[in-house]
């Protein structure tokens, strides 16, 4: 019995086919996924299961017992009625949904992968272009300080130079990996406030505060100096006699709360959505922790504050 059964599907193999192929390769792809025509759809896929019912119960009726003369007898009591061609249409119809759902579910499975593939290399682009996000006018001007400093007296200069040695020394090298300490992110937002005051000895005032053990957590490199960066243009933008900055961080388990605050500053809020240091953050958010993080930009009374809260 079972060889018989083998013989019978082997002999309706032509009618598998032409059933499966003919909804896998065009009633799918061209009535339901790009012209959307559902009711074109169904009418086509019911006609097409009834033609190979009816083919299927051909088959068991007239061929089968020329080739299986064993199943001459079973097959005589199927006839052209409702059961006859019920059993037909389900018998095409395991073989179409299975091969329909094993094709679309590795077509899903490839897309989602190349999918993530492109975020990846887009990411890794983003990435290396960050290495080059730090101002070269603040890079220009630090130098040009560090140059007079050094003429007129060598001891002020030597720790910007050691400051922006260790801010190039990050960029190269700890940019290059997936995370890195959050200790060392902090050491080089410090240089970099280091510098700020360098620049601007008289109107730069900055405060930072940590709450929290900071060791042992790791981050994506250059998160916040990102929002610290960022706040820093205000000084840039407007002619100020003092600028203020309030830089906060608190670490709590495994959630990362940083707020980094300055006066209000219209050029920021107008520029949000334009500023490429900005836009890049919020890209690298939503593909390394599209569930885990949030970054929030607002006016609260007289100052500009930048929120980001994430569980690395």
């Amino acid at each position: 019995m079972i060889w018989e059964h083998i013989a019978d599907h082997i002999i309706s193999l032509p009618i598998y086919f032409f059933a499966t192929y003919f909804t896998a390769y065009f009633l799918v792809p061209r009535l339901l996924l790009q012209s959307k025509r559902y009711f074109q759809f169904v009418v086509l896929f019911l006609m097409l299961l009834l033609f190979s019912g009816l083919l299927e119960l051909f088959k068991t009726i007239h061929i089968n017992p020329v080739f299986i003369k064993t199943m001459e007898r079973s097959s005589s009591e199927y006839q052209f009625n409702i059961f006859g061609i019920t059993r037909g249409c389900f018998f095409i119809l395991l073989p179409l949904i299975a091969f329909n759902s094993l094709k679309y579910l590795k077509n899903w499975y490839e897309t989602n992968v190349e999918k993530a593939a492109l975020e990846h290399k887009h990411l890794n682009s983003e990435l290396h272009l960050l290495k080059s996000q730090l101002h070269p006018q603040f890079l220009l001007t630090t130098l040009e300080n560090l140059k007079r400093a050094a003429n007129t007296d060598p001891k002020k200069a030597a720790p910007g130079i050691y400051n922006i040695a260790e801010m190039l020394s990050f960029i190269l090298y700890e940019f290059t990996t997936q995370k890195t300490e959050l200790t060392k992110e902090i050491r080089l937002i410090r240089n970099y406030i280091d510098l700020q005051k360098l620049n601007n000895p008289d109107n730069v005032d900055v405060s930072f505060s940590i709450i929290g053990p900071v060791n042992g957590i790791n981050l994506p490199p250059m998160m916040l100096f990102t929002m610290v960066e960022y706040l820093f243009k205000c000084s840039e933008a407007e002619e100020v006699k003092a600028f203020k900055v309030n830089l906060f961080l608190e670490v709590s388990g495994k959630e990362v709360d940083f707020w980094s605050e300055c006066h209000y500053c219209p050029e920021i809020i107008t520029t949000s959505h334009s500023d490429s240091g900005l836009q890049n953050l919020r890209k690298r958010l939503g593909i390394l922790y599209p569930q885990d993080s949030r970054l929030d930009l607002r006016q609260i009374r007289d100052k500009f504050v930048l929120h980001l809260h994430l569980k690395p």
